[in-house]
């Protein structure tokens, strides 16, 4: 064994040291605003275990259990299911009345959300979803089905109006420049939303609803908290908790950018991050972080000295940087996560690239089998940038040779955070 490695991980065990003593903490974060002239105080507490499992918040009668591989099984009021891709499948909640809900997920071979049936006494919504090869959501659509097998489909603007009577069968397509939606239309082809966004990621500045316009208002994090008309007046305000839960649930204008900017599914009670979906009731993603399946991989076989640097010395700089499921290492207030992968931009660059994974013994070998990123790494070049990223990583790929799709996947997962924000 290197001296390399002996430091690491003694390294290593001095942290997890650190972080029993600083994980293991009440965490308390004052919200305070003030309301016709006084003053509010609201308080979110949280406690973690030493890998970042909240145990208890935001409340202290919210509780939370775990399996060893820190999949949540069991909250105040849910119990949770997982396939063995680390997928939430099945999640059953108990209401106050005694009546039970239960909410199915389905997944493609990718590991993507595709649908999502919620029963409830003689009702199912069902909720699908479709992507593009390059990953991007594309259309969805919304059903009710009763006990008599009656299921029609509906648009997001017909989802509040209260019966499920409509003509015909509706769902949303959406229309992409890059990573960025500019267009929404429904199955008659008419558009009925038009975005503008700015240059970096997550940046909506305009939509355009029928014959309104209004203008986006962010905070410090890229969180939407207010929509403005042509005149300046404010249309809309949002107001969310620190993992981003929505407290003003009535929106007058139906449109999806929220916290973060990320998408947000009133059907679901989901947000979008691309590559995941993230629960913010309990502040974590519904499924496996795919950059940690290749990087557990990788560790597993004794291989720390040769881990790049965006899933090797930033996961050993932090024990919840392991944790698959958590969202931006439980630092809401100053982190977001674009793409729903890893969170950690690195000084220097981001480098995304691991080998070819042929691992029986890992336990998500499912998910990583045959998988393979660049190494050496795609790096991202000036001019992809300006080429644009996809028609960019096309033209590296192609030039690189081998796994065109792997070189896709990592050159495109990098790119979309480099390229409009580049790494200090």
């Amino acid at each position: 064994m290197t001296l390399e490695i002996k430091q690491i991980q003694q390294t290593l065990f001095l942290q997890r040291i650190v972080a029993y003593i600083l994980l293991l903490r009440y965490v308390q974060i004052l919200l305070s605003k003030d309301r016709d002239k006084e003053y509010d105080q609201k308080e979110e507490n949280y406690s973690y275990d030493p890998v970042g499992n909240r145990l208890f918040g935001p409340k202290p009668i919210e509780f939370y259990s775990y399996n060893r591989g820190n999949q949540l099984t069991n909250d105040k009021k849910h119990q949770y299911e997982y396939d063995r891709n680390g997928n939430l499948i099945k999640k059953t909640e108990l209401d106050d009345d005694g009546k039970t809900k239960v909410t199915v997920y389905s997944y493609d071979y990718e590991n993507r959300l595709i649908r999502v049936e919620i029963q409830k006494d003689d009702e199912k919504k069902i909720v699908t979803f479709s992507y593009d090869p390059f990953g991007r959501r594309i259309s969805k659509s919304l059903q009710y089905q009763s006990l008599r097998g009656e299921a029609e489909a509906i648009s997001d603007d017909d989802r509040d109006k209260g019966d499920h009577d409509y003509e015909k069968p509706r769902t949303t397509y959406y229309v992409y420049d890059n990573e960025d939606i500019i267009a929404e239309y429904n199955g008659k082809g008419k558009i009925t939303a038009r975005y503008t966004h700015g240059l970096g990621i997550d940046e909506p500045l305009a939509v355009k609803k029928k014959d309104h316009t209004y203008y986006y208002h962010a905070d410090g994090l890229g969180s939407i908290t207010s929509l403005t008309d042509t005149k300046g007046k404010t249309a809309q305000t949002y107001e969310y908790d620190s993992f981003g839960n929505l407290k003003n649930h009535e929106q007058k204008i139906k449109q999806p950018y929220t916290y973060t900017a990320r998408e947000w599914d009133s059907e679901t009670k989901l947000y979008y991050y691309r590559a995941r979906y993230y629960d913010a009731k309990v502040g974590r993603f519904t499924s496996f972080d795919p950059i940690l399946h290749f990087a557990n991989a990788r560790l597993k076989c004794d291989q720390i000295n040769t881990v790049p640097p965006i899933v090797g010395v930033s996961l050993l700089e932090n024990p919840q940087n392991f944790n698959p499921f958590i969202y931006v290492s439980n630092n809401p207030m100053t982190r977001t996560d674009p793409s729903g992968l890893h969170m950690d931009c690195l000084r220097g660059g981001c480098h995304w690239h691991l080998s070819c994974i042929d691992n029986h013994e890992h336990p998500n070998r499912d998910a990583v089998e045959g998988q393979c990123f660049y190494d050496p790494p795609v790096e991202i070049p000036e001019w992809l940038c300006k080429l644009g990223v996809n028609a960019g990583c096309n033209a590296l790929c192609k030039k690189a040779g081998g796994n065109f799709a792997a070189c896709q996947a990592a050159c495109r997962s990098a790119a979309q955070i480099i390229c409009p924000k580049k790494c200090e």
